[in-house]
């Protein structure tokens, strides 16, 4: 469809193609930081009432006997209601500079139009021309708005992923104490599979492990 627009005319198409990059290009730079910032604060109100909902159903007894029910029930509406307004934002955001690319376009064109009709006074020129481009923007624009809103996702949801990211780099994995309570660095690159043979963990001041292993074998790059 673009190469047949250019082909019918250059001129408008590229003046249409110019004011439509430009306008999407402004509008992704101006929601940029907000969805960022706006995905930070969803994820820390998914942490909220992940932890809300763990703490409430670990005393779950004692909320029942003392008859605390709407006090945590609040708690979790509240948070609730925080990531409903940060994901309305994010996909309100996302749709927004379809009608602000479908306002300008119909304006443009309908300048562009104008313009020609009075260089060449012919009517039946103008309307073949408003229609081949009506025609065109009524395809393009979903597109568009598609890989827009696609990116728009990828901003907002990128604060999560940059928080996974740092916790993964910054964690080493790559250290192990031998019996001799030495650090030994086990290179992972050329393994095949990890074996774990007599693992047994206590918590403090615990008789019994909460994770004992006598022999796992994990392939590598697998789940």
């Amino acid at each position: 469809i673009i190469v047949s627009i250019f082909i019918y005319s250059y001129k408008i198409a590229f003046i249409l193609s110019a004011i439509f990059i430009i306008s999407y290009t402004v509008i992704y730079f101006f929601l940029k930081k907000k969805l960022y910032k706006a995905g930070e604060l969803l994820s820390d109100d998914q942490i909220s009432i992940q932890k809300r909902m763990t703490e409430s159903f670990s005393v779950i007894k004692e909320i029942i006997i003392f008859n605390n029910q709407n006090f945590f029930s609040n708690y979790f509406s509240k948070d609730r209601n925080k990531i409903y307004r940060r994901e309305s934002f994010m996909w309100s955001a996302s749709f927004l500079p379809r009608f602000l690319i479908e306002t300008i376009g119909i304006t443009s064109s309908l300048i562009l139009i104008i313009y020609y009709y009075y260089l060449y006074e012919s009517i039946s020129e103008v309307i073949v021309t408003l229609s081949v481009f009506a025609f065109a923007s009524l395809k393009l624009i979903p597109s568009f708005q598609a890989i827009f809103f696609s990116l728009s996702e990828i901003e907002g949801y990128s604060a999560s992923l940059d928080r996974v990211k740092n916790d993964l780099v910054n964690v080493q994995y790559d250290k192990v104490k031998n019996a001799s309570n030495k650090i030994q660095f086990l290179d992972l690159n050329n393994a095949k599979i990890i074996e774990l043979k007599d693992i047994l963990f206590l918590y403090p001041n615990k008789d019994l492990p909460s994770l004992e292993i006598s022999n796992l074998k994990i392939p590598m790059k697998s789940k």
